[in-house]
């Protein structure tokens, strides 16, 4: 442990300490020094106590109430006997009594040798219930009166008395209720709510046994239904040397399991620490059950001091931990187990006479305070859970909603994906019925006709058209095939074309295109522009190189030939040719790109680009705006006179 750490833990102890003490004069404020005065009543404080020594003899002295005798010096069974002298006036009332509010342990009452209460019995004990006894008038003598309160201690403890109050019996026997209520019935209420929370967390601890709190929360009842067995039945169930050290060690097992479920929210464990004081303990037990019995007091008293120094560094852990979502809840316990042991050290400075002797212990209220306590954990802990499922259940719902529309995307691929197999089979084969039909029996047209002497030409050119357009449609369909595949197939057609007419060809293709709309549609408008440029070039260009660019999206076709000047596709006999650049424009547009026709005497480029991912009919910043339609006065020829 490093100096900064020596000093936090100094700095939290030291914390912990003074927020105790605040609480201990928290509750000797708030607790009345002694009992009030009622009305038709006396308060008897003086009194004198006979005692029998070692040596027979009884020795008698005047004491003020509230009175404490250490018992260790007294004959066993320890017993002391105060007497009080009064008249008949002081027995205001017509049925007077005698209230007793606190003593210790065993009392009786007798007026002029005549016994008010049940004897002195070493099997039970009234110590942590008022006791109220009327007086019979008959016993009463018209001049003075003595009352004999005797107390007896069957173990070496101390004996305690505290005023006494004479008077009317129905205003003492409110008081006797009352009394009864807190001293008696507190106890009752705590071991009922100890015993059910016992069950209850035993069974949360079977249920969920990866919650290690519910185990010690388990723990912690149950030591303190040990502890209440005491106070509530006043019976000893074992010896009583046995049965004071495991109701006492109880309390010690108590402050262990806090301590254990305190570490769960702190993260913070002092190992070291806990072994020394358990050893102490174990030590502390071993001499009260073996020693004399004239020190098993002290042995109690320093066993109950160790737990309190031990209670105050454990609660000391929960200021230092640095988990900072636990951070309300570990206050809130802080808070808490300090109340908590300021109400045990109260009864430690009762017991060892540094604290002025009060008529109320306020130790009944730990037990009530502890569950209540025990309920707010369990209730943050029930809203952390509740906030957690909530989070979790959005997350589910975004995720079942996330996956179905995904199940509903991968539904609708599905369909489209089978109406896709079945237009790719009615395809295949409208490919195989042009192919083998309508291609075949063109083919063997041209092959009679090639067999005749008088060949009609016009009508071979014709046949030649039709089957260079119905090869264009087949390649179209094949909807495997990429763009540049292609215009790799329309290649192979018309260079022969090219050869025939001294045109070299200079074909540069620098990426794959990617048009803006896939398939056989525009497949086939693009082969037709293409097409319509190489015939041109052949007809009307008068060129020796043909150049063809193609990028990712642009198509470039350019001549070095004569070119044409747009001021005569004005003219009539341009018709055709500007009829050929329209039909050109138009499939352009069809296609989502744009059409560009740039000539001059060196030659001619058309150019076709779009723009990728897009239907855009803008033109770059580098590019002239597309051909007008009335700019063009001459048409092509849609068929280009190649066999196939």
């Amino acid at each position: 442990m490093n100096l900064t750490s020596k000093l936090n833990s100094a700095a939290a102890l030291a914390i912990s300490a003074i927020a105790m003490l605040l609480f201990v004069t928290i509750f000797y404020v708030l607790t009345p020094p002694r009992p009030d005065k009622i009305q038709d009543t006396r308060l008897l404080v003086h009194a004198k106590r006979c005692t029998e020594t070692e040596s027979k003899q009884i020795f008698c002295e005047d004491v003020h109430l509230p009175d404490s005798l250490d018992t260790k010096k007294t004959v066993a069974p320890s017993r002391a006997t105060y007497h009080f002298t009064v008249s008949a006036a002081d027995f205001s009332g017509t049925y007077p009594a005698i209230f007793l509010k606190k003593f210790t342990d065993t009392a009786e009452i007798s007026v002029n040798g005549s016994l008010l209460t049940p004897p002195i019995s070493a099997q039970s004990r009234n110590w942590n219930q008022p006791l109220y006894a009327v007086v019979p008038p008959a016993i009463l003598n018209q001049g003075a009166n003595e009352i004999s309160i005797t107390l007896s201690a069957n173990w070496a403890d101390i004996i305690h008395l505290f005023p006494v109050q004479i008077g009317d019996s129905y205003a003492l026997h409110i008081q006797y209720d009352l009394s009864m209520i807190y001293r008696a019935g507190m106890p009752r209420i705590g071991l009922g709510l100890a015993l059910f929370g016992s069950v209850f967390f035993a069974a949360l601890s079977v249920l969920q046994q990866d919650i290690f709190s519910y185990r010690w929360l388990t723990a912690i009842c149950v030591a303190n239904a040990v502890f209440l067995i005491h106070p509530v039945f006043r019976i000893d169930p074992l010896p009583y040397r046995i049965w004071l050290i495991s109701w006492t060690s109880a309390i010690h097992f108590q402050i262990y399991a806090l301590h254990r479920f305190a570490s769960l929210y702190t993260g913070r464990r002092e190992v070291f620490t806990e072994r020394v004081w358990l050893t102490f303990l174990t030590l502390g037990s071993l001499v009260f059950l073996l020693g004399p019995r004239s020190a098993g007091r002290d042995v109690l008293l320093w066993m109950g001091l160790s737990s309190i120094v031990f209670a105050l560094s454990s609660i000391s852990q929960l200021l230092k931990s640095t988990n900072i979502r636990q951070r309300r809840i570990q206050l809130f316990l802080f808070v808490i187990l300090s109340s908590i042991l300021a109400l045990g050290v109260t009864e430690f400075l009762r017991q060892i006479g540094w604290a002025t002797f009060k008529n109320t212990e306020v130790y009944q209220f730990a037990p009530i305070l502890l569950f209540a306590a025990i309920l707010f954990i369990l209730a943050h802990n029930l809203l952390v859970a509740e906030n957690r499922n909530s989070r979790l259940l959005a997350k589910l719902r975004q995720k079942v909603i996330g996956r179905t529309r995904e199940l509903g995307t991968s539904r609708l691929q599905l369909i489209e994906a089978g109406r896709r197999a079945v237009r790719e089979e009615e395809r295949q084969r409208i490919l195989l019925d042009l192919h083998d039909g309508i291609g075949g029996q063109l083919v063997n047209v041209l092959a009679y006709m090639s067999m005749q002497p008088n060949q009609d030409l016009t009508l071979r050119k014709a046949l030649e058209a039709a089957l260079m357009d119905l090869s264009l449609i087949i390649d179209s369909l094949e909807t495997e095939n990429s763009v540049s595949t292609l215009l790799g197939t329309l290649r192979e057609r018309v260079e022969p074309l090219l050869n025939r007419h001294n045109l070299k060809f200079d074909w540069q293709i620098e990426a794959e295109p990617i048009l803006p709309v896939e398939g056989p549609s525009q497949n086939l408008l693009l082969l037709r522009i293409v097409q319509e440029a190489f015939t041109n070039i052949v007809k009307h260009a008068k060129a020796t190189i043909v150049l063809v660019q193609v990028t990712e999206n642009m198509i470039k076709i350019q001549d070095n030939g004569i070119g044409f000047d747009v001021v005569s596709l004005a003219k009539q006999e341009d018709m055709v040719i500007r009829h050929g650049l329209i039909s050109m424009k138009r499939r352009a547009e069809a296609l989502g790109s744009q059409l560009k026709v740039d000539s001059n005497t060196e030659g001619t480029s058309v150019t076709l680009f779009w723009e990728i991912g897009t239907l855009s009919r803008e033109l770059p910043d580098n590019c002239t705006s597309p051909i007008p339609e009335q700019t063009y006065t001459k048409t092509s020829v849609t068929g280009m006179p190649n066999a196939v």
